[in-house]
């Protein structure tokens, strides 16, 4: 595949295998259709925390942590997983610790694109519509309903409009998404989840400052079906 399309995904490869690194930095560069980032030191967590990602390739051999514990964390914070594994059994276990595919090494580049195409198309199919756009929580990103167009999300701004979206139109109150989102009791002050919820209406609403999507009422925030 060549180019770069609407979808394009921030991919990071966390591996300690210098040869790996280079071999897919030069395939991703030639003929991916998504921006490849690796972990310099072959670490997970840390190059995750410092880099914002829509898919964690996650090699089984690591400097830091095993690639099962790492698989774990991430599925924990729903960030998607391909594995790249030594066998089917270990394709098998990864999948088992919550990666939502695996590829066998040595593996061909066009294999590994494909398995990312895959589960691109999976995810956005199975997308939430909020105004006019289709919200894919797995890959953090807003699509726009008939040009495909992406609009990346933080981690906040994705758990705030799932939670807004299981609420069911239903209103929530600015003290149950801190503590549900920022995990922070409600007598906190901060101004953190206006400032959200303003960035948010930017990316979503056709007139932010006049909302019809995300809005305000008498019970807190709400998302209009």
């Amino acid at each position: 595949m060549t180019g770069s399309h609407a979808g394009a995904l921030r991919i990071l490869l966390a591996s300690r295998d210098a040869t790996l690194q280079a071999l897919l930095l030069e395939q991703f560069h030639a003929y991916g259709d998504h921006e490849l980032a690796v972990s310099a030191t072959g670490t997970g967590l840390a190059a995750i925390a410092e880099q914002r990602c829509d898919l964690v390739l996650v090699d089984d051999d690591l400097n830091d942590m095993d690639g099962s514990e790492l698989c774990r964390e991430l599925h924990r914070r729903e960030i998607p997983v391909i594995a790249l594994v030594g066998s089917e059994v270990d394709a098998r276990g990864m999948r088992g610790h919550g990666a939502a595919d695996a590829v066998v090494k040595p593996f061909r580049f066009d294999d590994l694109d494909a398995r990312i195409e895959d589960l691109l198309a999976a995810d956005t199919r199975g997308a939430i519509r909020i105004g006019g756009y289709s919200f894919a929580p797995g890959l953090k990103a807003l699509f726009a309903i008939g040009s495909g167009k992406r609009v990346p999300l933080t981690e906040k701004e994705t758990r705030i409009l799932h939670y807004l979206y299981r609420a069911r139109g239903e209103p929530v109150s600015r003290e149950t998404l801190l503590a549900e989102v920022w995990e922070h009791t409600a007598q906190l002050e901060t101004h953190t989840l206006e400032t959200h919820i303003y960035r948010l209406r930017r990316k979503i609403e056709t007139n932010p400052d006049r909302p019809d999507v995300l809005v305000t009422g008498p019970g807190g925030y709400s998302l209009v079906p």
